[in-house]
């Protein structure tokens, strides 16, 4: 693998940045009676402008990779056509980088999660910075900025003590969102919103989307031969590279330390193989405008 390509020319700089000052969270959290469990791993995520990672269990591995939105696209990030689940994603505008202008940035500041319900047609629920939407049988709002809950049939939706909401569609799955704000924001940091799929068993084998076609997938990493963490001639440890291998792609991946949010514990230094901005359309094997809802 060349290093060099992985390392340059790929706007990869600045993967963490609104990480700082946003808000987090240690406590578990109580459903019915339910209590989730702080060593509960989550499976896939989007959060940031927005950066995705995705937890591979069978080889406890991550892989990281950012996508560059456009303001007011409508995201695909599930949409599993057995269970009748879809979850869309609405980006808004955030000022680009210093020196990197030509780069769009975006947030989520909207998520749109849409079951069909026996007998009853599609159930929404919206969440935005301000507040969640039921519509199913009745319409119900939750305001995000205390704690409350609401059940309807299967679906439960809770806004925590932490001000966290988690969103579960049915018994095996659960979504979490995280709501982020800045105190003291620079000119990077604004309100957002994230995404976490705390529990994704009950998404069928045949789910796609930015999210959705990583929760049953079957990818490997095979380490370099010629990298593995040895130090160079000048001094500098010398970076792992790696191939990711999935649906007969062989993708090259550099590992690297993220701050991951992967549970419900704060935010952690951790392993990612990260996936350069070139090589991503080969990882979702689709191109952006692919995810974009209303494109095709």
């Amino acid at each position: 693998v060349d290093t060099a390509n992985l390392l340059t020319g790929h706007y990869d700089i600045g993967y963490d940045e609104y990480i700082e000052g946003g808000q987090d969270a240690d406590s578990n959290l109580q459903i019915g009676q339910q209590i989730r469990s702080s060593a509960q791993v989550f499976s896939v995520s989007a959060d940031g402008d927005p950066h995705f990672v995705v937890h591979l269990p069978r080889l406890g591995e991550n892989i990281c990779f950012t996508i560059d939105g456009e303001p007011n696209d409508v995201l695909r990030l599930v949409d599993d056509p057995v269970r009748g689940i879809i979850v869309d994603g609405h980006l808004m505008w955030a000022p680009s980088k210093v020196g990197f202008e030509d780069h769009s940035r975006t947030y989520f500041d909207q998520l749109i999660f849409s079951m069909e319900m026996e007998g009853a047609g599609p159930w929404v629920v919206t969440v935005s910075l301000t507040s969640i939407v039921l519509e199913g049988e009745d319409r119900v709002m939750l305001p995000v900025d205390k704690p409350g809950s609401v059940k309807r049939r299967d679906v439960k939706i809770q806004v925590d003590d932490q001000l966290r909401a988690w969103v579960m569609l049915r018994r095996d799955l659960q979504f979490l969102v995280l709501f982020h704000h800045y105190q003291h924001p620079t000119y990077l940091q604004l309100s957002h919103l994230g995404i976490y799929i705390a529990s994704g068993q009950g998404l069928s084998p045949r789910t796609k989307g930015l999210l959705g076609q990583f929760q049953h997938a079957e990818i490997d990493i095979v380490r370099s031969k010629d990298a593995t963490g040895s130090s160079e001639a000048n001094g500098q440890e010398k970076a792992t590279t790696g191939e990711l291998r999935w649906r007969g792609e062989k993708i090259p991946v550099l590992l690297q330390t993220k701050s991951l949010k992967d549970t419900v514990q704060k935010r952690h230094p951790g392993n990612c193989w990260l996936v350069i901005k070139a090589q991503v359309e080969r990882l979702v094997n689709g191109t952006y405008r692919d995810y974009v809802v209303g494109h095709n």
